[in-house]
C-alpha cells in the first residue's frame, strides 16, 4: 500500500537522520539542538527512536499495524510541540500525516477487531515463517544507529540489510502463498 510505504520511508528516514548523519525527507535533524533549552533533549532522542521503530515496522508486512496504531500518540505528541513552539508550516504537514495514519488504521480495522472481539487466530507457523526476514531486518535497522558508534560502515551495513530483509518480506509471502 502505498500510504504505508510513503509514512514508513519518511518515519523511518526521519529518525534515523535525527540519530547518526543518514539521508532523511523529514526533520528536523537538529531537533534535539532545539529541544535541549528547554530540557526537551531526552524526549527528541525519544521522538528519533520512536519514528525509526515505527517506519521499520510499517516496512513489514505482519507488524503494520503496529507500526500504524503506535504512530497515533506519537504524531499527537509532535504535533502538540511543533504548535506549542509555533513553527510555521509545520502543523500542517503534521496533520497529514496524522490523517493518513486514520486511512492505514481504517485499512486494518479487521485485524484489530479481533482485539476486542473472539476472532480466530492466525495460522500456526513452524519455525520459518515468510515473516523471519521482517523480524530480522527490525532488529537490524534498529542496532544500525548502535553499530555505527562502532564503524560507520557497520551501522550502514546492518540498516541496508535490515531494510533489505523487510522488503524482501512480501516476495517471500508471495512465493510462500504459490506454493
Amino acid at each position: 500500500m502505498g500510504a504505508r510505504f510513503f509514512l514508513g520511508v519518511m518515519f523511518f528516514t526521519g529518525g534515523m537522520s535525527k540519530l547518526i548523519p543518514f539521508p532523511g525527507v523529514m526533520g528536523p535533524v537538529w531537533l534535539e539542538e532545539v529541544l535541549q533549552p528547554h530540557g526537551l533533549g531526552p524526549y527528541a532522542r525519544f521522538v528519533a527512536w520512536s519514528e525509526l521503530l515505527i517506519g521499520v515496522l510499517l516496512f513489514s508486512r505482519r507488524f503494520a499495524t503496529i507500526g500504524a496504531v503506535m504512530m497515533v500518540p506519537l504524531i499527537v505528541n509532535i504535533l502538540a510541540v511543533v504548535t506549542s513552539m509555533e513553527w510555521r508550516g509545520t502543523p500542517y504537514v503534521v496533520s497529514g500525516f496524522l490523517v493518513m495514519n486514520v486511512y492505514l488504521i481504517w485499512y486494518d480495522r479487521d485485524r484489530l477487531l479481533t482485539l476486542v472481539t473472539d476472532g480466530t487466530r492466525g495460522p500456526a507457523y513452524g519455525s520459518w515463517t515468510p515473516d523471519t526476514p521482517a523480524v530480522v531486518g527490525i532488529a537490524l535497522s534498529l542496532a544500525g544507529p548502535h553499530l555505527y558508534g562502532i564503524h560507520p560502515v557497520i551501522g550502514y551495513g546492518a540498516i541496508g540489510l535490515g531494510l533489505l530483509g523487510l522488503l524482501a518480506t512480501p516476495l517471500l509471502h508471495r512465493r510462500a502463498s504459490t506454493a
